[in-house]
């Protein structure tokens, strides 16, 4: 295994970041012009329910597959691991829709005033199968070394594919469009890169996992991914829900919308960072498979050299232009900016931390990591109900870098314990 990688690969991958976290605030930007600031904060509410429930339907599958793939010292490997490829899909899409049909009636059951139109909640909820199925065949690629195709089809291809049909519906309705139609634009997308990221998988998986027996162990590998679908699905909670109490728990779409935008923004260090660990996560996984710890450690040196390297002098423009940013969105817009710099100085910690999450993780520790993930998880859904209630959106920001950064520094310390104790 390979763990040093090179200062030219990480830098294209990191211009590839930025550059894909600006088309993406572009998209943003533009749908939030499309739109009515109530409507814009409807959506995104919306949106936030099904990204919170994908990673339910996803059950583990990506993170299992990945530790499939790279388990490559067991005699049993291939026949795993085309048992995985075979099985992992078919559980997602009875998990995905199953769970779409049950926020539907949820939806349909309990209407509420600030919320979507049932028809409009059906669309957004019907996508969910084709999001997850996404994200599993981007891991799958991604543990196969396809990384750099990976992060142009779910990155910035895919937004300036978004951008060009979103601008040509603009066009043609000559004026702000209706929430049915942005959701048809954002369906195009989902549809096409499905499509794109399925075609990559087949071109690079090895051929030996295309033929051959398969072997399927159902049962333990549900058992195996539910600890990764739970401790997902808390994660979720720490980027999505303030989003969703703000529209559909505190009926405040305005509020929800000033939240969306100033997570947009602070979000181009996650995007970013996400598209230079795509390089990181496969390495780190092997590394902490094999307990190896001071592999682990070159690895960490790697992923703090780059980040004090790059991200300082983008952290600092992004303080210098977040009110300039905002204004993108609209004029509206400008006072979510202290939202955007506590949003933005809790996302670039974190980002520093991200890493022992996964060796914790990967260590044996699911169920901990799971633990943990519940019991910030927990902390912050009420938290964020009182903090919106009392400063609205400012306050869920608060809560939001509060529980983040607390699980992130706890596991952080917990993973550093275990790598001393491989050292």
């Amino acid at each position: 295994m390979s763990i040093n990688l090179s200062g030219k690969k990480i830098s294209m991958f990191f211009a590839e970041g930025i550059f894909s976290g600006y088309l993406g605030l572009a998209v943003a930007a533009l749908y939030a012009r499309s739109l009515l600031t109530e409507d814009y904060g409807k959506i995104n509410a919306a949106i936030g329910v099904v990204f919170i429930f994908a990673v339910i339907c996803q059950w583990g599958m990506p993170n299992l597959a990945v530790k499939i793939f790279k388990a490559t010292g067991e005699s049993t490997w291939e026949d795993e691991a085309r048992g995985i490829r075979y099985f992992a899909p078919r559980v997602i899409i009875i998990f995905s829709f199953t769970i779409a049909l049950l926020l539907v009636l949820w939806h349909a059951l309990f209407p509420s005033p600030s919320s979507l139109l049932l028809k409009e909640f059906i669309f957004i909820a019907a996508l969910l199968p084709f999001v997850c199925l996404s994200n599993f065949y981007s891991s799958s690629s991604l543990a196969h070394g396809g990384g750099l195709m990976v992060n142009t089809i779910m990155g910035w291809g895919g937004k300036v594919f978004n951008l060009a049909v979103l601008a040509a519906v603009l066009i043609f309705f000559k004026s702000r469009i209706a929430i049915f139609i942005v959701i048809s634009t954002y369906a195009i997308v989902v549809f096409a890169q499905l499509f794109c990221i399925f075609i990559l998988t087949k071109s690079v998986e090895p051929t030996r996992l295309k033929l051959g027996n398969r072997k399927v162990f159902s049962k333990k590998w549900l058992k195996q991914g539910m600890p990764f679908a739970l401790t997902s699905f808390g994660s979720a909670f720490f980027f999505s829900s303030g989003v969703v109490v703000m529209g559909l728990v505190l009926g405040d779409n305005k509020g929800a919308a000033m939240l969306a935008a100033a997570s947009g923004i602070a979000g181009l260090v996650l995007t970013t960072s996400r598209n230079v660990m795509s390089l990181f996560y496969p390495i780190i996984v092997e590394a902490t498979e094999r307990r190896n710890a001071q592999d682990i450690f070159a690895i960490l040196r790697q992923w703090f050299r780059f980040l004090a390297l790059f991200s300082a002098p983008f952290f600092t423009v992004k303080i210098l232009f977040a009110k300039y940013l905002l204004s993108f969105y609209g004029n509206d817009y400008s006072i979510a900016y202290w939202a955007t710099i506590i949003l933005l100085c809790g996302f670039l910690v974190y980002v520093f931390l991200n890493p022992f999450s996964y060796v914790y993780q990967f260590s044996g520790y699911e169920k901990s990591y799971t633990y943990i993930t519940y019991i910030f998880a927990g902390f912050t859904v009420p938290a964020m109900v009182f903090a919106g209630r009392e400063w609205s959106f400012l306050g869920v920001a608060f809560v939001i870098v509060f529980a983040l950064l607390g699980r992130a520094l706890l596991t952080s310390f917990l993973a550093l314990r275990q790598i001393r104790r491989w050292a």
